[in-house]
């Protein structure tokens, strides 16, 4: 205590720093006085060894003060001016606090463990101290930091924060309500008072607990009310940034779209259907499921160009690419392919079914009425389509294409306005295609007059699945065993022969059988069924016996339907 007094020195009374000092005086006796009340409290006796900690805690700023004003200076202006708790401060421009060198002081003059260790906690985060002190081993620590955060409550700049963590610490350790912190702090300035008078030390500058109050309550609103700005103002520009991120995904959608649709007719242009066609080839040769193309050429367009002008071309073109997208469907894919030229992917259909569509198409457009000057202008096209089945190597993209222009020629020479349909795809393959429509679930069901090809196509259309391959249906229905896959991944033909091939070959499985695996692959019964009895085209209590039904007609176990139990 003598060795604090002489730091000291005469620097209280004189100096630029004697202001400083003299606020290190008052904020030293209010924790000891702090700590002899609370140190009465909890060890009766020994309050005058508490008194003597809450004075010596801060003696670090103190030691910083006498042996480096200039270099502490700075650090206590820039404390006041940012309103930064001290320790912050010095942590950052010194790299060293108060607390640590109080700590180190009261090591070497070989005072309590317990001095030391409150002292270097005193400031620490408001966590450290709840998890670092027990109530029954470290009275001490938890009294010296109760009194290091009612000494910044007092003196410091921040009454707010000083009084919350004040709150936390005495609720935590001390079980204090409101009412006893309020009464402490009230006996606390009468003791303040004579503690300073005993160490002729003015206190007359400490605000009393009512004003302390206020002044935390006036920061708190403070701190509310610029809380609710920076929140509001977060939230404005959380809105902003949303705002910009809608913005810019739809300008990111509307280029996306302008790259891939044609600008007069609105439908996808010549780039994405050449992207297109070769994913849609890929996938088929993954599935081994047919592919067709249809390329159509609008009649005499550039008669209609030179006796109408532009502008009526230009109306035809979009009346014509209208028409086909009418007919289509939504798994299909209408692109124009330049000039007058249109071209339509169509998904996974027959030979027939492919010549169905054209004719749709044909008298869609003879029929549309296109007028000039209140004068019907005939507008027809020529079509030509092919329909092909992907190998298991190669493309066959450049055929398909090829032998679907042929084919427009071919309505062209004929006299226009009709349609022209090849085929590419193999007499075996077609045989195979054929059994694998027979035996589709929707066909079956046609076939039974359980539904009508205008329903089955109602519920086709709204129909979606993933696609799963052959031999994992075959171990699936039990048609399969695992070696019997691997032996035929094992082939030497694999990869120029596709499984069901292969299956067949080796005598693994039936034609019918393969052609059984290839309809489930185009259409799950289970799955298929249910979209039905939502729609209404099904009754439920027939469900489980009409797929039972469906497998046994394929000669496939169908333990699967109980899925629909």
């Amino acid at each position: 205590l003598a060795l604090s007094f002489s730091l000291s020195d005469e620097s209280l009374n004189r100096g630029p720093l004697s202001e400083h000092y003299r606020a290190y005086w008052r904020q030293s006796i209010v924790q000891a006085s702090a700590c002899e009340m609370l140190g009465a409290q909890l060890q009766p006796g020994m309050q005058n060894e508490y008194f003597l900690a809450g004075l010596l805690m801060d003696v670090g700023r103190l030691a910083i003060l006498r042996t480096s004003p200039r270099e502490y200076f700075p650090v206590l202006t820039a404390s006041q001016e940012q309103r930064l708790p001290l320790s912050e401060m010095e942590a950052k421009m010194l790299g060293v606090t108060h607390a640590e060198i109080a700590a180190m002081m009261m090591s070497m003059w070989n005072l309590p463990k317990e001095f030391v260790n409150g002292a270097r906690l005193q400031h620490a985060h408001l966590e450290t101290i709840k998890s670092s002190l027990q109530f029954e081993s470290s009275k001490m620590e938890i009294v010296m930091a109760i009194s290091s955060i009612v000494g910044e409550y007092y003196c410091s700049h921040d009454q707010a924060r000083s009084f919350k963590i004040y709150q936390e610490l005495t609720s935590h350790f001390l079980n204090w309500d409101d009412g006893q912190r309020e009464q402490f702090l009230d006996m606390l300035s009468a003791k303040v008072a004579k503690t300073g008078e005993m160490l002729s030390v003015s206190t007359s500058e400490l605000p009393t607990p009512q004003d302390l109050m206020m002044e935390a309550n006036r920061q708190l609103v403070h701190l509310t009310m610029m809380a609710h700005v920076n929140s509001t103002q977060m939230e404005a520009r959380k809105t902003i940034e949303e705002e910009k991120r809608q913005r810019l995904q739809v300008d990111n959608q509307e280029l996306q779209t302008r790259a891939q649709t044609d600008a007069l007719t609105k439908v996808y242009n010549r780039r994405f259907f050449d992207e297109a066609i070769l994913k849609e080839t890929t996938l088929c040769q993954e599935t081994a499921k047919p592919i067709g193309l249809l390329f159509l050429d609008i009649d005499r367009f550039k008669q209609l160009n030179d006796n109408y002008g532009h502008q009526f071309g230009d109306l035809v073109l979009a009346r014509v690419a209208e028409c086909i997208r009418k007919v289509i469907r939504s798994s299909d894919l209408l692109a124009r392919y330049g000039g007058e030229e249109f071209v339509v992917l169509v998904s996974q259909p027959s030979e027939k079914a492919l010549e169905r569509l054209a004719e749709r198409i044909r008298v869609a457009i003879q029929d549309e009425v296109i007028m000039f000057q209140e004068r019907r202008v005939a507008v027809t096209a020529s079509i030509g389509g092919c329909v092909g089945l992907p190998p298991k190597q190669g493309s066959i993209c450049q055929e398909l294409i090829s032998q679907a222009d042929e084919a427009m020629y071919d309505s062209k020479k004929g006299g226009r306005n009709q349609h022209h349909i090849r085929s590419i795809i193999s007499a075996a393959d077609k045989q195979m295609l054929q059994l694998v429509n027979q035996a589709r679930f929707s066909r079956w069901l046609v076939s039974l007059e359980l539904l009508d090809i205008t329903d089955a196509s109602r519920a086709l259309a709204q129909y979606q699945h993933t696609t799963q391959r052959l031999g994992e249906l075959a171990r699936q229905t039990g048609l399969l065993s695992d070696d019997q896959i691997d032996q035929i991944g094992r082939d030497p033909n694999s990869q120029d022969l596709r499984f069901g091939e292969i299956a067949i070959s080796q005598g693994m499985l039936t034609i019918e059988q393969v052609a059984g695996l290839l309809a489930l692959q185009y259409e799950h019964p289970e799955q298929l069924a249910k979209l039905m009895l939502r729609i209404g085209l099904l009754q439920d209590q027939n469900l489980v016996e009409l797929v039972g039904r469906y497998y046994d007609q394929l000669k496939i176990p169908h333990s699967a339907t109980s899925s629909l139990r």
